[in-house]
């Protein structure tokens, strides 16, 4: 008597064959999940992005405004000196009228408002002007600084006026940053008056603007050049 196959059993064999991956290995590798690629750990890390234009315009921006405002102190600053060359020389003129043709005939001048203090034997002195080369009309900004001892009372403001006969007197007072001796001994009481320099190629003139002093001379001043303007 023959064994009989289940109907079921070839309908399963066939299933199988249609559902399972064919070849050796092949249900080996569909149960092996896919790997990443591993990170280079050689690579660079990316370089960090370049300015935007627009922050790039803005710095410039920036930068041209701040040289903007200091071109324009410095204007201003050369403007007031200029106006203190206009106002010593017009007051000088306005008292001594024979002085304008000794000024205009010079190698150069020099105008200068000053603020000096006296106090007992303490003396401080401070001042800014120009000094102009007549045949070049070359204008140099000039500062002066007086700190020291010698009698003296009260506080003046006044214009100093330099009148330089020759040349090499007026480079000399650009060039070594100062005369400091070569003016004088000379008494004032706040009044105008003519300083006695001990350079016979300079003259120097003083303009009293307000205050009142009593002093023994200006001596020891040094006046030198702003090179910032």
């Amino acid at each position: 008597m023959k064994r009989r196959i289940p109907f079921a059993l070839p309908v399963i064999v066939v299933l199988l064959a249609l559902v399972l991956p064919r070849g050796p290995g092949a249900i080996a590798q569909s149960a092996t999940p896919a790997l990443a690629p591993a990170a280079d750990s050689t690579s660079v890390a990316e370089p960090a992005p370049a300015p935007t234009p627009t922050s790039a315009a803005s710095a410039v921006a920036a930068s041209d405004s701040t040289s903007a405002i200091k071109v324009a102190e410095r204007d201003a600053e050369r403007a007031e000196r200029l106006a203190i060359r206009d106002n010593g020389l017009a007051m000088l003129y306005k008292t001594q009228p024979e002085v304008q043709k000794a000024v205009e005939a010079a190698a150069g001048y020099a105008v200068l408002d000053v603020t000096a203090v006296y106090i007992i034997l303490f003396v401080g002195q401070s001042g800014k002007g120009v000094l102009v080369d007549n045949a070049s009309k070359k204008v140099t900004y000039m500062s002066s600084k007086r700190v020291g001892t010698g009698p003296g009372a009260g506080k003046q403001r006044v214009f100093q006026i330099f009148v330089f006969k020759e040349k090499s007197a007026m480079d000399t007072f650009v060039l070594s940053g100062g005369v400091g001796g070569d003016i004088g001994v000379a008494a004032t009481m706040g009044s105008h008056t003519m300083l006695r320099s001990f350079n016979k190629n300079i003259d120097i003139y003083q303009i009293a603007e307000s205050g009142f002093a009593l002093q023994a001379g200006w001596g020891g001043t040094v006046y030198s050049v702003d090179k910032d303007l």
